[in-house]
């Protein structure tokens, strides 16, 4: 740091310290892409911050995801400065033993080495929480308390159930991806060990799980092994119901964003609409496989109409892209003879961007919702309107391939414009290769 004068250095420490991993993350990359520049002491700072915050955070793995503030769906959390507070207590109060658990953090994230250094530290911070002292450690348990009642209670508690949740963390990609019956007896001996620690830590035991997932939803499956697929009264009048309602909420929730989503956005908001649908389908799959629900039960009754609500919503979307194909490939019905009318291109006007955005915005959702279609209702439906596509597609591009052979086009480069909008929409609604073939017939013609 010789090349940064002290005081300076010391605003610039407080800044990284202060920040986001995130922004630690991206400042590292950042400053990577330049190793020999001006910047040296800034960029060493930098990386040796986001090397404390990796051996930080595996030290203090099991509570580190709940240090975000707050969920949306009102989980357990944490103030964000909680996490930097208790690296810094324990940092001040034994740093020796600080250092010798970031040199057993590598071996234990590969799976390897013993992990009582770093349930060690955990312990020690749940102690000095509870004592408010020395200062970081005040700082913490204040953090906590005005974020929540009791809130300090609550951090030293989970912090309580590291060494269980440490251990359960490493198990946790097995369990979720595959529960077998050995797994299963694995995850009840994982909440016996965690329910005698103190009579109310199951639900935070799972609380702390959650947090480490990239659904919340997907505890589900981990809450019905420890209690042997329960039915829905049993657990409706148990101290995990949350759980399941936390669920149903927030697939509501996500329904509305599909049932609202803008297809202006193009493609982009079409494919995250589209995710949207699938992480709803197996939200509803996973509280259906994880208890046994009653149709005439409220939970039963609840999940049955998010399921009507999905089709339906997916269905009154798909049954848009017939009018926006309208607008992005117009045609206009001709007498031909007597009663026979044909339906030809219409041509008074320029394509419309954003008529074309919104059917490619909704094209891209029917592609993204293809592996959730059959199980979730509304496969029909898509097979039937993307066929009434292709076939319109095909008559279109034939027309207008025609005026061009044949010389009949007033404006040329207007027909060509048409058929590259065809082409794209082939290319959302089939695939590249049809796109493709479309545009060499028009080079072509």
């Amino acid at each position: 740091m010789a090349d940064l004068a002290e005081h300076k250095a010391q605003v610039l420490r407080s800044v990284v310290e202060a920040a986001p991993d995130k922004v630690v993350r991206n400042l590292e990359l950042a400053l990577a892409a330049d190793p020999g520049g001006s910047l040296g002491a800034v960029r060493a700072m930098v990386e040796a911050e986001s090397r404390e915050r990796l051996m930080r955070n595996i030290v203090l793995a099991p509570v580190a995801p709940l240090c975000v503030g707050a969920f949306s769906d009102g989980r357990q959390a944490f103030p964000v400065s909680v996490l930097t507070s208790l690296w810094r207590g324990l940092k001040a109060l034994d740093a020796e033993r600080v250092r010798e658990a970031m040199l057993a953090c590598r071996p234990w994230e590969n799976g390897e080495g013993s992990a009582d250094l770093l349930d060690g530290l955990c312990a020690i911070a749940a102690e000095h929480v509870r004592a408010r002292d020395p200062a970081p450690f005040a700082a913490a348990a204040e953090a906590c308390d005005a974020a929540q009642p009791d809130g300090a209670a609550r951090l030293a508690a989970s912090l309580d159930l590291a060494p269980i949740a440490r251990r359960a963390l490493v198990k946790l990609p097995d369990w979720i991806s595959r529960m077998t019956d050995e797994r299963k007896a694995a995850v009840r001996l994982a909440y016996r060990d965690a329910c005698l620690v103190a009579d109310d830590a199951g639900p935070r035991f799972f609380d702390m799980l959650a947090a480490h997932l990239a659904e919340p939803w997907l505890i589900l499956r981990i809450i019905s092994a420890a209690m042997d697929r329960p039915s829905e009264r049993y657990v409706a009048s148990s101290e995990m119901a949350g759980f399941a309602e936390r669920a149903m909420t927030d697939v509501e929730r996500r329904l509305n964003t599909v049932r609202v989503f803008d297809t202006t956005g193009g493609p982009p908001a079409g494919q995250t609409a589209g995710q949207t649908v699938l992480i709803v389908a197996e939200a509803i799959a996973e509280m259906e496989d994880a208890f046994e629900l009653n149709k005439e039960a409220p939970w039963g009754k609840r999940v049955c109409e998010q399921k009507q609500s999905l089709a339906a919503v997916v269905e009154k979307r798909l049954k848009e892209i017939d009018g926006l194909t309208n607008m992005a490939v117009p045609t206009v019905s001709v007498r031909t003879t007597g009663r026979l009318f044909k339906t030809l291109p219409k041509l008074t006007d320029e394509p419309s961007p954003p008529a074309i955005e919104k059917v490619l915005s909704l094209l891209a959702f029917a592609e993204e919702i293809r592996p959730a279609a059959g199980r979730a209702g509304f496969g029909a439906v898509r097979t039937k309107v993307l066929e009434k596509l292709h076939a319109r597609l095909d008559d279109y591009v034939e027309e207008l391939l025609d005026l061009l052979r044949h010389g009949e086009a007033e404006d040329p480069e207007r027909v060509q414009a048409f058929l590259g909008v065809a082409a794209d929409i082939y290319a959302m609604a089939k695939d590249e290769k049809a796109g493709q073939i479309v545009r060499r017939r028009a080079a072509a013609a």
